[in-house]
C-alpha cells in the first residue's frame, strides 16, 4: 500500500534532513505539520442468518497534527446479481456520496473537515441475503481512502441444520454394581430444521444392563444391552432433545460412552463438527463381592409349634452387594413374618401341570439389602411347623442373589428337623384377630375373632372385653364371651377384646385392636318421607314404596303397612297382609286412595311416616 503524503512549507523557510544518508523527501505520514486521513470500517460478525442484514460502519481517522479541510472515501459496491446478497451505503450526517459515471458501483463520498486527532462516520453499510442461502453466501466491499484501503466481508450461514451433541454420566464415581445415570442433548444449531435421524450410544461393555429412565415426547429410544438407541424427531433450529437413561457396569475400572448424532449421516448439515460427544470419564471401583451364608435354627421343631430362623450373609469380596436378596428353600412350612433384619415373603415356583404351570410355595425370601464389602448382614423370620407336620429332617438350599458383577455367591445347606413334641406345644398366635365388627351403637352387638393359633390341638378360648380411654383399659364385668352389646357407660370410649387360647400346654393371650368411640343410639328421623309411585289405575297393577331417607345412628331397619284412605287422608284403614315394600291393586280397592307408612327403628327408638296418597281410579 502507497502512502500519500502532503507537506506545507511557510515561505521563507528552510527544509532541513537531519538524518545522514537521507534524501531531502517530503516528511512521511503523520509528521509534524501534516495531516494524515485512515479509513476504517467495523466487520460483521461470521454467520449472519439466512434472510437477516448484516452492518457496518465506515469511519476516517486524522492522525497527524494539522486538520483536514475535506477528503473522498470511495467505496467499491458489489454489482447486483439476482439471488445475490444486496448491499446498500447510507451516508452519515453531513456526508454527500455519489456514483461514480463510470462504474455505477462505485460511491465516492465526501468528508468535511476533521481536525489532527479527530474522527467522522463517513457512512453505514447494509447487507441482506434471501431467506435461503443454500450452502452459505458472502460478499466484500472495498472502502478506500487517501492512505489506505480496507475490505469488509459480510458471510451469512448456510440453510442447513447443524446438530450439537452433548452427553453426561453422573455420578462422579460408583463402586461396581452401582447404576450410572446419562443425559444426552442433541440440539440443532443451524437454520435449517433437521428431519428425523437416528442416534447411538454404544456402553463400555456389551453386556452392561440399561433402561430407559426419561425422553422429550416424540422420541423413540430402545435401551438394549451394550447400546442405548434412538430415533429423534425432526428438530426446528434451536430446538432441543434430552433422553435420560441408566446403566450398570459390568467391570471397572472406568466408564465411559461416545454418542453419535445422525449416527448413518442422513442428513444434509452445514458442519457435522458437532455429531460426536464423549462423555465424562467415572471411576468404577471393586472387582465384586464374594457371598456366604449361614442359616442358625432350633435343633430340633417340636410338631405344632413356631419356630424362628436366621440367616447371615457374608461378603468377603472387596466390593459391596448391592439389593441383596437371600432365599431359604424350605417349602415345607408356611411364613409368619419378619422378625429383623430385613423385609422376607413367602416365595413361589411354577411347575408344569394339567392346564399349564401352577404355583407351588417353594420357600421364604427376604430382601436384605447392601452386604458391605468385609461385613455381614443378618435377617430372622417366623415359620410354622403344623401340628400334622411330618417327622422327619428337612433339608433344602439356601441361595443369594444381588446386583453387583463379579465375585461370587455360595449356596448354603440349612436342616430343619421336626420331632413329636414330649409334651403338649402351648398356643402360639399365627394371625391376629381385628377389631371387633359392629356398629359401636349403644344397643348394638359387637363380635369379636379368635384370630388363628398354632399348638397342640384342642385349643380353646375365652374372652374379656375393656372399655379403653386412650391407652387405658378397664375390664367391663360379666363380658366375658365372643359378643358383647353395648351399654350407655361405653360411651365416649374405644372397645377392644382380649382373646386368650388354652390348650394342655398353657396359654396365651391377644388382644385385639380398638373399635371406635361408641356412641348413644339416636332414634331415626325422617328427612325425605316415604313415597308411593304413580301407577296406571287397574285392577293388578303393582305399586311401589320407597323408605324415604331418614337420619340416627345405624343400623336402621324399616317395616311397611299400606292403608286404604279418603282423598284427603284423615281417614286410613290398614290393609290386612299388605306389609311389604310393593302392594298388588285389587278390585276392592278401587276408588280408595293407597298409602304406604314405614316405621324406622335402631336401637334408640322407633319412628313411623306416611307417604303421599295414590289414586287407585282414572
Amino acid at each position: 500500500m502507497t502512502t500519500v503524503v502532503r507537506s506545507t512549507v511557510r515561505a521563507g523557510a528552510v527544509l532541513v534532513v537531519a538524518a545522514a544518508g537521507l534524501l531531502a523527501t517530503s516528511p512521511p505520514a503523520g509528521a509534524a505539520g501534516t495531516a494524515s486521513i485512515v479509513v476504517s470500517a467495523t466487520q460483521p460478525a461470521p454467520g449472519i442468518g439466512p434472510g437477516q442484514t448484516g452492518s457496518s460502519t465506515i469511519t476516517v481517522r486524522d492522525v497527524g497534527t494539522i486538520g483536514q479541510a475535506s477528503t473522498k472515501i470511495k467505496v467499491t459496491l458489489p454489482a447486483a446479481v439476482a439471488g445475490q446478497p444486496t448491499v446498500g451505503l447510507t451516508p452519515a450526517t453531513g456526508v454527500s456520496c455519489v456514483p461514480k459515471l463510470t462504474k455505477p458501483s462505485v460511491q465516492v463520498c465526501t468528508v468535511g473537515r476533521i481536525r489532527a486527532g479527530g474522527s467522522a462516520t463517513v457512512a453505514t453499510l447494509t447487507a441482506s441475503a434471501p431467506s435461503d442461502t443454500g450452502s452459505g453466501l458472502s460478499t466484500s466491499v472495498t472502502v478506500t481512502g487517501p492512505t489506505n484501503s480496507t475490505s469488509v466481508t459480510f458471510q451469512w450461514a448456510a440453510s442447513l441444520p447443524a446438530l450439537t451433541t452433548s452427553v453426561s454420566l453422573s455420578p462422579t464415581a460408583i463402586e461396581l454394581g452401582q447404576w450410572i445415570t446419562g443425559t444426552l442433548t442433541v440440539a440443532n444449531t443451524g437454520f435449517g430444521t433437521a428431519g428425523s435421524f437416528l442416534t447411538y450410544v454404544p456402553l463400555s461393555s456389551p453386556y452392561d444392563p440399561d433402561t430407559l429412565v426419561s425422553q422429550t415426547p416424540g422420541t423413540s429410544c430402545i435401551p438394549y444391552y451394550g447400546n442405548l438407541q434412538c430415533l429423534m424427531p425432526g428438530l426446528a433450529p434451536g430446538a432441543a432433545v434430552t433422553v435420560v437413561w441408566s446403566f450398570q457396569p459390568q467391570a471397572g475400572p472406568t466408564a465411559q460412552v461416545t454418542a453419535t448424532a445422525d449416527v448413518q449421516g442422513t442428513l444434509v448439515q452445514s458442519t457435522r463438527a458437532g455429531d460426536v460427544a464423549t462423555s465424562n470419564a467415572v471411576p468404577v471401583s471393586g472387582t465384586g463381592a464374594v457371598l456366604t451364608v449361614a442359616s442358625t435354627n432350633a435343633a430340633a421343631t417340636p410338631q405344632g409349634s413356631n419356630f424362628t430362623r436366621t440367616l447371615t450373609v457374608t461378603n468377603s469380596g472387596d466390593t459391596p452387594a448391592f439389593n441383596t436378596v437371600v432365599q431359604d428353600w424350605s417349602g415345607w412350612f408356611n411364613f409368619l413374618g419378619t422378625v429383623s433384619g430385613g423385609t422376607c415373603a413367602q416365595f413361589t415356583t411354577g411347575v408344569g401341570g394339567k392346564g399349564g404351570s401352577h404355583p407351588v410355595q417353594a420357600g421364604t425370601e427376604c430382601s436384605i439389602g447392601t452386604v458391605p464389602a468385609g461385613g455381614s448382614v443378618a435377617v430372622t423370620f417366623t415359620l410354622e411347623s403344623a401340628p400334622n407336620q411330618a417327622v422327619t429332617t428337612y433339608t433344602n438350599k439356601v441361595v443369594m442373589t444381588d446386583t453387583t458383577p463379579g465375585g461370587s455367591r455360595t449356596p448354603g445347606t440349612s436342616v430343619i428337623s421336626v420331632v413329636v413334641p414330649s409334651s403338649p406345644v402351648a398356643p402360639a398366635l399365627l394371625s391376629a384377630p381385628g377389631a371387633p365388627s359392629g356398629n359401636v351403637v349403644v344397643g348394638d352387638t359387637l363380635v369379636t375373632g379368635d384370630g388363628s393359633w398354632n399348638g397342640t390341638p384342642t385349643i380353646g378360648f375365652t374372652y374379656q372385653w375393656q372399655d379403653c380411654a386412650g391407652a387405658t383399659c378397664t375390664p367391663i364385668l360379666s363380658a366375658m364371651g365372643g359378643t358383647y352389646t353395648v351399654q350407655a357407660s361405653d360411651v365416649g370410649s374405644t372397645i377392644e377384646c382380649t382373646v386368650t387360647a388354652t390348650n394342655g400346654g398353657g396359654s396365651a393371650s391377644i388382644t385385639t385392636p380398638p373399635t371406635v368411640a361408641a356412641i348413644a343410639a339416636v332414634a331415626p328421623t325422617v328427612v325425605t318421607p316415604p313415597y308411593v309411585s304413580s301407577a296406571e289405575p287397574a285392577v293388578g297393577v303393582t305399586y311401589y314404596g320407597s323408605t324415604g331417607v331418614w337420619s340416627g345412628t345405624p343400623d336402621i331397619t324399616y317395616t311397611f303397612q299400606w292403608y286404604g284412605c279418603n282423598s284427603s287422608g284423615t281417614v286410613c284403614n290398614p290393609i290386612a297382609g299388605a306389609t311389604g315394600s310393593t302392594y298388588v291393586l285389587t278390585a276392592v280397592d278401587t276408588g280408595v286412595f293407597l298409602q304406604v307408612r314405614v316405621t324406622a327403628t335402631n336401637t334408640g327408638g322407633s319412628t313411623t311416616a306416611a307417604s303421599n296418597l295414590a289414586t287407585t281410579s282414572g
